[in-house]
């Protein structure tokens, strides 16, 4: 119990340093009138350096290599759930694929689990930030409404160039590519899942949705898969039908 304790408050530890590191880097930006996309991009820059030194750290002190290290948790973790889906009638070929899926999934997904997540607690930092630089410095740092967030058509050009990498897999073998690929798509479907979310929020908002349903519906796009792919598809067909009539460069943006 008390190992588990003191476990729990060095973790809280080093997540309040990371934080506070990264935060007073980006109070340092706000201060310096950065634009808000600039200082996500770089907090989110800032706390990668400070993860991976942190692990490295780490890694050299132990001497055990943290990425075997997970792999052996988690591949430990997919056996208890293969031998369960064994003796409740699965036969070997669903196993196997179930056992491919999950890698794919976790562990060959893996940075772009920790990019989504590093971005993910970047804008929680700079939120509170933002908030504190508005209250002492009268600093605002605009940025633009959620429901008019949307994601440049560069980056769809990027996904459908992975999506292509991944189809040639099928057939042929294409290694580091294969995997980098993979963890863009992964990432992209995360930034069109947001971008998605911001076209539907823009509608509930022109046509004045209850929030219930709103709240609803929200649970449902982050719980329920079919609803998920769709806001997805919203996020990616925005980017070229533009449902919202928002022009690229317009007076929002600024």
């Amino acid at each position: 119990m008390l190992e588990a304790l003191i476990y729990f408050a060095a973790s809280f530890l080093v997540m309040l340093l990371f934080f506070g590191m990264t935060g007073f880097f980006m109070f340092f930006l706000i201060k310096k009138e950065v634009k808000w996309v600039g200082v996500i991009l770089a907090g989110s820059i800032c706390m990668t350096v400070i993860f991976a030194a942190f692990f490295t750290g780490v890694q050299k002190s132990t001497e055990h290599n943290m990425y075997e290290v997970m792999r052996a948790d988690f591949e430990k973790s997919t056996q208890e759930v293969l031998e369960r889906a064994e003796k409740g009638g699965a036969d070997r070929a669903e196993i196997e694929a179930m056992r491919k899926g999950l890698e794919t999934f976790f562990l060959k997904a893996l940075p772009a689990w920790f990019i989504t997540g590093i971005v993910f607690m970047v804008f929680l930092v700079y939120f509170v930030v933002r908030l504190i630089a508005v209250k002492t410095l009268k600093i605002e740092n605009k940025m633009p409404s959620f429901s008019c967030w949307y994601i440049s058509e560069e980056v769809m050009w990027l996904l459908l160039a992975s999506m292509g990498v991944l189809a040639a897999g099928r057939h042929i073998e294409t290694g580091i590519m294969g995997i980098a690929a993979l963890n863009i798509v992964f990432f992209a479907a995360n930034l069109y899942f947001l971008a998605g979310l911001s076209v539907v929020v823009f509608f509930m908002e022109k046509r004045k949705t209850p929030k219930f349903i709103r709240f609803m519906f929200f649970l449902l796009a982050v719980f329920w898969t079919v609803v998920s792919a769709a806001v997805i598809l919203a996020g990616i067909f925005d980017t070229w039908f533009n449902f919202r009539k928002i022009r690229k460069g317009g007076s929002i943006w600024k």
